[in-house]
């Protein structure tokens, strides 16, 4: 079963047509966490519907245009952090 994660270079520009230019402007005018959006970023966690919605909403941009296939090597990190995936904030522990 393929896994999805968020299209940062979409994102990007989107973000950078509305002045956003860095992860706290986005998390700014989405309500989204900054860690959320670095996991996103990063490809350690799938996008949520919820949370592709908002910044396709902020962004004025398709929900399918913010995802892409992950690539093989993003899948294991997935493995590693699946609460991610499925919630929007995690709390780390030690």
């Amino acid at each position: 079963m393929p896994r999805y994660v968020l299209h940062t270079k979409t994102l990007n520009r989107a973000a950078a047509e509305k002045g956003d230019h860095s992860r706290y402007a986005i998390a700014k005018r989405t309500g989204l966490a900054e860690s959320t959006l670095s996991r996103l970023a990063r490809g350690l966690a799938s996008p949520t519907t919820k949370s592709l919605m908002t910044l396709a909403e902020a962004y004025a941009v398709s929900l399918g245009d913010l995802v892409q296939e992950a690539k093989a090597e993003n899948s294991e990190a997935a493995a590693v952090a699946p609460a991610a995936a499925s919630s929007e904030r995690v709390t780390p522990t030690t």
